[in-house]
């Protein structure tokens, strides 16, 4: 399957990297002449463009990989779609709830697959989680603590796109990774609230951290804590959690999976987070889709929800009041 990257920043660069590896025809687009030609001689990628209109209609691929900053996402994908190409979006689906539906819709009258790409449900260390909490050993959830730390998206990123809340939308926006992967856990949420605040004001205007109380339909409470100034070491992005159950307590920081029973047994299991074998994972369960098959993925309704989430989460932050779902 040829795929067209559009967007040549940092993750542009990781999907461009794990499909040569994988051996895929590819072609790359953005719109700065001097990332597309750095990126397409480090990889070979030897069709290049500039403009994703034309990337799309002379490209001949049929599967578009939308790497480019949030506020460009809809634009990309609705493009591409109309135009017969399959789409793997990156995370968030679009800058507003107005622009994913808009996305969704051309997937649903184009018959396009649609996938977000919510990386962290390829995770071992996740699907562990699941497992265990699907098992039925711990008893039912009670309460989750989610801790995610992560500066250094902001050190390594080439672009700057999510430093201000027109193009980025702040961290909560930003990371709805973390959204949906407790979505995916727990379920729909019911209710929300939550703070957030600028602390290292400098070039950027958008919040670096938050403070986020999440009740879901089934009654497990989530309290999550987000930010973009805990230093967790280069290349090592901070993320945790803690889930309370009836019969037991599961820890996770997504490199080791660790449950502790009350009565003093223990078990624990390590997982190693290997970047690239997790988007090449990805991007198998793309292909996969695209070729018709009915495999696990981050849907665009997934992706919907994890926006309508951190929207009510922001109208919660600014009444003050809790929102429902």
């Amino acid at each position: 399957m040829k795929a067209l990257i559009i967007g040549a920043g940092m993750i542009g660069e990781t999907h461009a990297r794990v499909a040569k590896a994988m051996d895929m025809p590819l072609a790359l687009c953005d719109s700065v002449r001097e990332r597309v030609e750095e990126v397409g001689d480090a990889f070979g990628i030897a069709e290049r463009y500039t403009d994703f209109r034309e990337a799309v209609m002379k490209s001949g691929a049929e599967a578009a990989v939308i790497c480019s900053p949030n506020h460009l996402h809809e634009q990309h994908a609705v493009f591409a779609m109309e135009h017969g190409l399959h789409v793997l979006c990156e995370k968030p689906m679009a800058a507003t709830a107005g622009q994913a539906g808009n996305m969704l819709r051309a997937s649903r009258q184009t018959g396009r697959r649609l996938m977000i790409g919510y990386i962290v449900r390829t995770y071992d260390a996740l699907e562990k989680v699941q497992q265990l909490l699907r098992g039925g050993g711990l008893g039912r959830v009670a309460s989750v603590r989610c801790v995610l730390a992560t500066p250094e998206t902001l050190d390594v990123a080439k672009t700057r796109y999510r430093l201000q809340y027109e193009t980025g939308g702040g961290i909560i926006y930003d990371y709805t990774h973390e959204l949906d992967y407790c979505g995916y856990l727990f379920g729909r949420a019911a209710e929300v609230f939550g703070y957030c605040d600028l602390l290292l004001k400098g070039e950027h205007t958008v919040d670096d951290n938050a403070e986020l109380l999440i009740r879901y339909q089934s009654g497990v409470t989530l309290m999550l804590h987000m930010d973009y100034i805990q230093r967790a070491g280069r290349g090592a992005c901070g993320r945790s959690f803690e889930i309370v159950c009836e019969s037991g307590f599961l820890s996770c920081d997504f490199k080791t999976v660790t449950v502790d029973w009350y009565h003093g047994g223990r078990e624990a299991h390590s997982f190693p987070l290997d970047w690239d074998a997790s988007f090449t994972k990805q991007m198998k369960t793309f292909i996969a889709l695209c070729g018709g098959a009915d495999a696990a993925h981050a849907s665009g309704e997934d992706g919907l929800s994890a926006i309508e989430l951190a929207d009510a989460l922001y109208r919660a932050v600014c009444t003050g009041q809790p929102q429902k779902l």
